[in-house]
């Protein structure tokens, strides 16, 4: 799971269509730091999920931290304004007995954990 910090103060002082232009930007540029065989898409209001195959733990939070780099490393222009922006990211690796619900709520617990955040997700 990936969610974009602060991500309502962006919204404030940039307006929303600058804030729909850096959800967009900052799917392409995660689609461009992963693996032609990995999928990255929104997930819903300011979360994005990807999925990567054949990756164990080690792997994943290289992956991650990639796109953590990826998405802070410069600014992008939204509307015609420059703004930065960051991620928090929460990872889980499936293992064979796990269903997709059962490792989307690991990951979102992970993010969640990531942002600093304690709360039980259902």
């Amino acid at each position: 799971m990936i969610d974009v910090d602060f991500f309502k103060e962006i919204n404030d002082r940039f307006g929303h269509s600058a804030g729909d232009q850096a959800l967009l930007r900052i799917v392409r540029r995660s689609r461009n730091t992963v693996r032609r065989s990995d999928r990255v898409g929104r997930y819903g209001g300011t979360r994005s999920s990807s999925s990567c195959r054949d990756c164990d733990t080690d792997r994943i939070r290289k992956i991650a931290e990639r796109l953590r780099r990826a998405v802070s490393a410069r600014a992008m222009t939204c509307d015609g304004r420059k703004l930065k922006a960051t991620i928090s990211l929460g990872c889980a690796v499936a293992v064979q007995t796990a269903d997709v619900k059962s490792i989307i709520r690991r990951a979102d617990a992970a993010l969640l954990s990531a942002k600093g955040r304690d709360e039980t997700v259902s």
